[in-house]
C-alpha cells in the first residue's frame, strides 16, 4: 500500500513530473533540504494529501505540482526560501507576486486575494464550486486562463482596470457568471 507519510531526502535534486500524483491514502510528504525543484503535477491529485514541508532550496515549483488536492491545508515552506512562500491560503510567487496555488479554502464563499498581488495563475481556482464572490486589489495586471474556470458558484467578481488577460473574458471564468466588470 501507499505509505500515508513520504520523506523526500535532500540528495534528490527534483522532484520528477507526477512523482506522487494520484497517490491515494498519501497524507504528508516531507522535502528536505537540499532538493531543488517540484515538477509538473508531482503532487498533483492526492485526495488525501494535508501536509506538504517545503525547504529553502526549491527554487522551481512548477504551477500544476499541487492541482486539484482538495485537503492540501498545510503548506509549510521554509522562511528562508527566497523564492516561494505561503500568503494567507495561497503559494506565493514572491519576486512575481503571482498566486500559482490555492489552498484548500473549505466553505469560503468570499476569496480575497492580497494586496500586492500581480498575477493569478492558470487554473488557480479551477472547479471550486463554493466561491460565490472574489475580491481583486488595484495591483492585479494579469488572470491566467482558467484561473477561476469551473467555479460554477461564483456570481461576483470586479476586475480591476489594467487587467488583462488573452482570453478575457472566457475561459477565465465560468459561463454562469452573474456579474464580471471593470473596475
Amino acid at each position: 500500500g501507499v505509505p500515508k507519510r513520504i520523506i523526500v531526502p535532500g540528495g534528490v535534486q527534483r522532484i520528477g513530473c507526477r512523482a506522487f500524483r494520484r497517490l491515494e491514502g498519501l497524507e504528508e510528504i516531507v522535502v528536505e533540504e537540499g532538493v531543488i525543484a517540484v515538477g509538473e503535477q508531482a503532487i498533483a491529485r492526492c485526495p488525501d494529501l494535508v501536509r506538504v514541508e517545503i525547504p529553502s532550496t526549491v527554487i522551481d515549483i512548477k504551477p500544476d505540482s499541487f492541482e486539484k488536492t482538495p485537503k492540501l491545508s498545510e503548506l509549510i515552506i521554509s522562511d528562508r526560501n527566497e523564492r516561494y512562500g505561503v500568503y494567507r491560503q495561497f503559494l506565493y510567487n514572491k519576486p512575481e507576486h503571482r498566486i500559482m496555488c490555492a489552498l484548500q479554502a473549505g466553505d469560503a464563499e468570499t476569496i480575497e486575494i492580497p494586496r500586492g498581488t500581480v498575477i493569478i495563475g492558470q487554473r488557480v481556482f479551477m472547479d471550486n464550486d463554493t466561491i460565490r464572490e472574489v475580491i481583486l486589489p488595484e495591483s492585479l495586471r494579469i488572470i491566467e486562463q482558467e484561473a477561476f474556470y469551473g467555479c460554477d458558484g461564483l456570481r461576483d467578481i470586479t476586475i480591476p482596470e489594467g487587467t488583462i488577460n488573452p482570453a478575457f473574458p472566457f475561459p477565465l471564468i465560468s459561463w454562469r457568471l452573474v456579474s464580471a466588470k471593470r473596475a
